[in-house]
């Protein structure tokens, strides 16, 4: 009788196996799960937790259509979809219709880093998004003199994470000043200027300004603490032959610039001729090969990778891949089955050495269904709507903005 009135044994789970299986949780289970108690909100939103949980996702892409709208030359974005290759639908993740429309050729590029992501609206307004708790920061306007309205943006931003002090830095350079007097043409002074998420108020002036020009409205590469912009080589003629030619690096931790050699086989960095991308620890480059005989078209792409960009030497690229297609290739994400890349504005393509194009179709974008979670609503953009689809590697994070 004393048997069957004792209350059950309550058993007993420790709180390190707890944590294992929170580290493989999805982030919309985890932001559910911080209003449990009060230990699993505290270890849910600590630092090591979320740095770490980042390891145990799957990295997947972001899509951002570009619509066009009554005016030719001004596109908006609806949001961005979540997509993996094994999906015929794209989730959207994060609405984004409340922006105003872009002209097109002022449209700067979206960026991500563990999460987060870099969005730049028309007037400059800068946003730093976590699309999958849905959080927004909206990073206050940057009073520096700017060049006169007459000249176009020619600024470019960056994301990226300083390993020593653990935060996220966004950075921007901007052309300060021009002077036309000169005989050569325009000569333009550089800035550029750094903003702390979660720390500072305001935008803070490099102590050292860029030292070279670089392509405008083309976000930077993150690479193991650092920031790469592509150098302006246009502007770099201006009175004379280029004399430096690769990328501007920017050291996140002590804010120092450096530059970044192009592999040897890379004579010319124009913007519509290469990508840069961060992809599996390595950074890699996809570069136009020689143009067939009497045509603007090349034969093939190259596609070189290099591990490190730090110290005095020189990177060590080596050529990885040659891929059959007659224009440059936006690069996404590189998995065992290939590298993942947009080619032209609506496919998505991969690698394959099997095939004879050395390349085989993933996905059309225009072709694919994007979910509205919400409203449990399917859309289509068809090609006739879009002007361009941007398309970003993401992993979804707990990381707070």
């Amino acid at each position: 009788m004393e048997d069957e009135m004792t209350a059950p044994e309550t058993r007993y789970v420790p709180h390190e196996l707890v944590t294992q299986i929170l580290l493989r949780l999805p982030v919309e289970s985890l932001v559910r799960f911080t209003c449990v108690c009060k230990t699993w909100q505290d270890t849910i939103t600590g630092e090591s937790f979320q740095r770490e949980h980042l390891g145990f996702q799957e990295p997947c892409v972001l899509i951002a259509p570009q619509i066009g709208g009554g005016d030719s030359l001004k596109v908006t974005t609806p949001g961005l979809y979540r997509w993996e290759k094994s999906q015929c639908a794209a989730t959207l993740v994060q609405a984004m219709d409340s922006l105003p429309a872009v002209e097109a050729n002022r449209r700067h590029n979206l960026a991500h880093c563990d999460g987060l992501v870099l969005v730049v609206s028309r007037d400059d307004t800068v946003w730093v998004l976590n699309p999958a708790t849905h959080q927004a920061l909206s990073l206050p306007q940057s009073y520096s003199t700017l060049i006169p309205p007459r000249y176009p943006f020619l600024g470019a931003f960056g994301l990226g994470h300083n390993p020593r002090s653990n935060t996220y830095k966004v950075a921007r350079i901007y052309y300060h000043s021009v002077d036309t007097r000169g005989t050569g043409g325009c000569r333009f002074t550089f800035r550029a200027e750094v903003f702390i998420i979660g720390r500072d108020q305001h935008w803070r002036q490099t102590t050292t300004p860029p030292p070279y020009p670089i392509i405008a409205r083309r976000t930077a590469t993150f690479f193991k603490g650092s920031l790469l912009w592509t150098i302006d080589e246009s502007i770099m003629r201006v009175g004379g032959d280029v004399a430096v030619r690769g990328f501007l690096r920017f050291n996140l931790t002590d804010e120092s610039f450096s530059i970044t050699p192009a592999p040897p086989g890379c004579p010319d960095l124009g913007y519509s001729t290469f990508n840069l991308a961060e992809m599996c620890g390595e950074l890699y480059l996809a570069h136009e090969g020689p143009k067939e005989e009497g045509s603007f078209r090349c034969r093939s792409v190259s596609i070189w990778a290099c591990n490190d960009v730090d110290g005095s030497n020189p990177p060590r690229w080596v050529r990885r891949h040659v891929i059959n297609v007659p224009h440059c290739i936006h690069l996404i994400a590189t998995s065992k089955e290939g590298i993942l890349f947009q080619d032209g504005s609506y496919n998505i393509m991969c690698s394959d050495r099997q095939s004879i194009e050395g390349v085989r179709h993933v996905a059309t974008m225009h072709d694919l269904t994007y979910h509205h979670p919400d409203s449990n609503t399917y859309v289509n953009y068809p090609k006739e709507i879009v002007y361009s689809y941007d398309l970003i590697p993401y992993v979804p994070s707990m990381l707070p903005v």
